[in-house]
């Protein structure tokens, strides 16, 4: 299964900014910046950083970021829940004939 990543930007408040993020799933707009979560672009856009792992966010900015990958997840699972299911009830007949030909050999098996 391919991995997917997002990344987190940050640019300054502008007109040019707010026009940006708003094209995006994911951003924030605080009094001093603005974030974007996404992919990450082949080409950076002028005005954009990447947001360096080690910036500390403040608390508000990180559980808008948990939310974010919360709805990642739940829009993952919800688009591969068919096929999630699909490969458990295959195991699940499998696991059921292995243990059927288990138990016929083992009833084979038994002293009369």
């Amino acid at each position: 299964m391919k991995k997917i990543r997002y990344k987190l930007y940050a640019m300054k408040v502008s007109q040019e900014g707010l026009q940006r993020a708003e094209r995006e799933r994911f951003f924030m707009v605080t009094p001093t910046h603005i974030l974007i979560y996404r992919r990450p672009w082949r080409k950076m856009p002028e005005g954009v950083k990447a947001v360096a792992p080690d910036i500390r966010l403040s608390e508000k900015e990180t559980e808008w970021l948990r939310e974010c990958n919360l709805s990642i997840m739940r829009a993952f699972a919800e688009k591969h829940e068919q096929t999630a299911a699909a490969g458990m009830e295959s195991f699940v007949d499998a696991f059921e004939r292995e243990l059927m030909a288990e138990r016929e050999k083992l009833g084979a098996e038994a002293p009369a």
